[in-house]
């Protein structure tokens, strides 16, 4: 069974986490035929807005394209993974969960499927930032990082 068909993800969940499927599909297939920037490029624009990949330093390029070449195996686990969402409410953990505002709505079906199940979560919502806030804008990131791990 295909883990988006599971009933206790939703229908709504459902259809916005399946929203990545055509982007691994896409970024994937060409690898062998294209290379890896076609795929780099259709991944990053996906999850940082259409045009990041073109506005990368050039000298960031081919390591994130190399990185990509695993894509087909992120969209494997992606799809095939059988933890069933029940398996999350037995996790006895402080979680710390950050989610951008401006996420795909991929990453927020997953992030409202997660933090609704895992029993000790903390979710903080940056209003500026998208999926790879991480990234883009490390300072509040890791500062919302620091101060989590201090409470816990």
């Amino acid at each position: 069974m295909h883990p988006l068909e599971r009933e206790h993800l939703g229908a709504v969940a459902r259809d916005e986490v399946a929203l990545i499927e055509p982007v691994l599909a896409r970024a994937g297939s060409p690898l062998s035929l294209v290379g890896h920037s076609y795929g780099a490029e259709r991944f990053i624009d996906y999850w940082m807005g259409i045009g990041s990949w073109k506005a990368t330093p050039e000298n960031r390029k081919p390591p994130i394209a190399a990185s990509v070449a695993n894509i087909r195996r992120w969209a494997h686990a992606l799809f095939t993974e059988p933890t069933p969402l029940a398996a999350f409410r037995s996790l006895d953990v402080p979680v710390f969960y950050m989610v951008g505002k401006r996420s795909t709505a991929s990453a927020r079906g997953v992030a409202r499927l997660l933090t609704k199940a895992l029993p000790r979560v903390e979710v903080l919502e940056f209003h500026e930032l998208g999926h790879m806030g991480p990234i883009t804008h490390p300072d509040p990131v890791n500062e919302a990082i620091a101060r989590f791990l201090e409470r816990a």
